[in-house]
């Protein structure tokens, strides 16, 4: 067996997911590793024993990893950093003419405070304990003996993995701790995907490299072949339950960029707007995935867009204000009924919430630095390594059915009937209250609700004061709403929309990331 121990000397891996740069990568990905030794092999003088060495591990079937607990890592949050771009080349010498008007300006630009700025993320893991072990247990004995000299020089010169401030150490192992984390088999699903070496690899990193120096400017070599890894502890499991929305990829979102700030408890006339306006703006007549209703008027059986409210909470520093806006789409979704939503959505400019404030919209189309924007904090995805088992409530859930107790156990078996009408599994454990675990958010009674009638009802806070609802313009009573708690006997993939408002974003759901005993204290 061959296995390289790596220690992260600082206690945590600062390294950036290559899908989003704002999200930790845990665990290391063997390609990662392999890529650093590429690199100490290019610092040592491009050693022949090193090559060879090099080119006989690609050859080798992806490595087992054993990690630390997943569960038990924590993930240091990523804000931007503002970093001063490479100086401006000036010259060093006054020519005999004097300097033109154009190198006194590319001189200029060399002092500091006229450097321009980029925004850096770096995002870290930091497990407990602070190691990874990479293991190919099947590797050929002698031919690993010929390589073991070179091998052994070439990770003990790696200083870093990721960015260069994760030091590690790293070197050959004889004793290495049993796997935890191996390549998925055939009809596996497996749990991460990871990048591993494969033949040609060695080549593609040295042309790429090569290729930079020619150019003058950093190129990035192919992302290499991935492999599906399952934790050997949880073999034969079933995939993380999934409710009838989709992935991150299904979630179009927009961003406010002009018109005044709103709070979170104004979300439900938000999107009650942004679906009005999608529906005037799509091809007519609209159909039922974007209406929610059937021809006849009667409201759709079929799941269809839900729109939500994208807000600044779960921060010390949350005040709950509304960032964007998302329409979510179903999983199951025909090719002619996503073309209609995506040509209405592609049309949405700006969005008229009332008489007095209309917002302007922009889409994001890539990873935004701003994490309120970011579809995989709702996905159970995003600083967890699996889906969590625990979600707590954003927008408070509106009951479909009033219970005689708002908090016994006909309410609790309302909120469970609504996670299977979503196409969840029916939770292990309901709590349900007026204040959310999340920091950030407002009370349910800040909310607005709706009828029995499904039509809107704002309570007093438009007009300053906290007062309760009342009924809807045809005199229809409103329906109760509270925010939920969430335990699930499995782990869960989000999107967490659950209840009779969930079309317009209420009853949305966040993570939470530690056993649900700990997490509620109130």
């Amino acid at each position: 067996m061959l296995a390289i121990k790596v220690e992260y000397l600082l206690g945590r891996a600062v390294s950036s997911r290559y899908d989003d740069r704002t999200a930790a990568e845990w665990p290391p990905h063997p390609g990662r590793l392999f890529s650093a030794m590429v690199a100490a092999y290019g610092e040592r003088g491009y050693d022949e024993a090193e090559r060879d060495a090099l080119l006989w591990l690609e050859q080798q079937a992806p490595p087992s990893l054993a990690v630390a607990d997943l569960e038990q890592m924590s993930v240091r949050e990523a804000v931007p950093v503002f970093v001063p771009v490479n100086d401006s080349t000036a010259s060093d010498t006054v020519p005999e003419a004097g300097f033109t008007a154009n190198q006194v300006n590319t001189g200029v630009r060399v002092l500091p405070q006229n450097r321009s700025r980029q925004p850096r993320y770096f995002p870290a893991a930091v497990p407990d304990p602070p190691t990874v072990h990479f293991l190919w247990g099947n590797v050929d004995q002698q031919e690993f003996e010929r390589h073991r000299e070179a091998l052994t020089e070439l990770v003990a010169n790696v200083t870093y993995l990721g960015h260069s401030s994760s030091l590690v150490c790293a070197a050959l192992c004889d004793d290495p701790p049993p796997p935890t984390l191996s390549p998925a088999e055939a009809g596996e699903t497996g749990s991460h995907t990871l990048r591993v070496p494969g033949p040609g690899r060695f080549r593609r990193l040295i042309e790429a490299f090569d290729l930079s120096r020619q150019v003058n400017r950093r190129i990035e070599p192919p992302l290499g072949l991935s492999v599906p890894y399952a934790p050997l502890d949880r073999r034969g499991y079933v995939p993380a339950a999934r409710g009838v929305f989709g992935a991150a990829r299904d979630w179009i979102v927009f961003r406010r960029v002009a018109g005044p700030k709103l709070p979170l408890h104004a979300s439900l006339r938000a999107t009650q707007r942004m679906r009005e306006a999608l529906q005037s703006l799509a091809d007519q007549p609209p159909l039922e995935v974007l209406t929610g209703h059937r021809v006849n008027g009667q409201p759709s059986g079929a799941p269809h867009v839900a729109f939500v409210p994208l807000a600044f909470v779960d921060h010390r520093y949350a005040d709950g204000s509304i960032m964007g806006l998302a329409a979510v789409l179903p999983q199951k979704l025909s090719p002619n009924d996503r073309r209609h939503v995506l040509r209405a959505l592609g049309r949405l400019e700006s969005l008229r919430i009332s008489n007095s404030i209309t917002w302007r919209l922009e889409r994001v189309t890539t990873a935004s630095h701003l994490k309120s924007l970011q579809p995989s904090r709702y996905m159970g995805l995003g600083e967890a390594v699996r889906p969590a088992r625990v979600w707590a409530s954003v927008t408070p859930m509106v009951f479909g059915h009033f219970p005689k107790d708002a908090d016994g156990p006909r309410a609790t078996r309302i909120v469970a009937d609504s996670c299977e009408m979503s196409g969840l599994p029916r939770p292990a454990l309901v709590r349900i209250g007026e204040v959310s675990p999340v920091l950030g958010v407002p009370p349910s009674a800040h909310f607005p609700t709706l009828s029995v009638r499904g039509k809107p009802i704002y309570p007093g806070f438009e007009r300053g004061r906290d007062k309760p609802p009342g009924r809807d313009a045809d005199g229809h009573p409103p329906r109760l709403r509270r925010h939920i708690e969430l335990e699930f006997a499995e782990p869960v993939e989000g999107p967490v929309l659950i209840g009779s408002g969930r079309y317009l974003g209420m009853g949305l759901c966040l993570p939470r990331y530690r056993p649900f005993s700990q997490e509620v204290t109130r």
